[in-house]
């Protein structure tokens, strides 16, 4: 890539001053103004990607429908299916071997509560946990 062509001008210095800024959030609250620059920053690149990757997706398939990737120099686009691939229409008449059941947690959180325990047959699982950072009103 031709560094003379920039298109974006990331300051890595500021990036890293407010990450090690960022780290006393828990302890500073003066820390938390950080974060929210690192966030801001993150939302305007994710949603210019969000847009590039709508365009890209439409001229390519307007091209050919059938496109399943892009290559350039340095990058390649792929284009996937995703979601679910089938749909259950009607359960009673599909063959149980292409069935799988999966629990209701919502059913079975009432269970417990209504029983005081575990249904038989099932146990809790740990769950590991994720942080998620967002700005107020968002």
């Amino acid at each position: 890539m031709n560094s003379n062509n920039k298109i974006v001008q990331i300051d890595t210095d500021l990036l890293k001053e407010l990450t090690e800024q960022a780290k006393g959030f828990v302890f500073k609250p003066e820390a938390e103004y950080s974060l929210t620059m690192l966030l801001a920053a993150q939302n305007i690149v994710s949603d210019a990607l969000d847009t590039v990757k709508a365009i890209l997706k439409e001229e390519a398939l307007k091209r050919d429908p059938t496109t399943r990737s892009i290559e350039g120099d340095i990058l390649k686009v792929t284009f996937s299916p995703s979601g679910a691939r089938y749909v259950l229409t009607d359960q009673t008449i599909a063959p149980p071997e292409v069935l799988k059941i999966d629990l209701d947690t919502k059913l079975v959180d009432k269970y417990i509560e209504e029983h005081k325990r575990v249904p038989d047959g099932i146990a809790e699982k740990e769950r590991g946990l994720s942080v998620k950072i967002s700005v107020k009103g968002e």
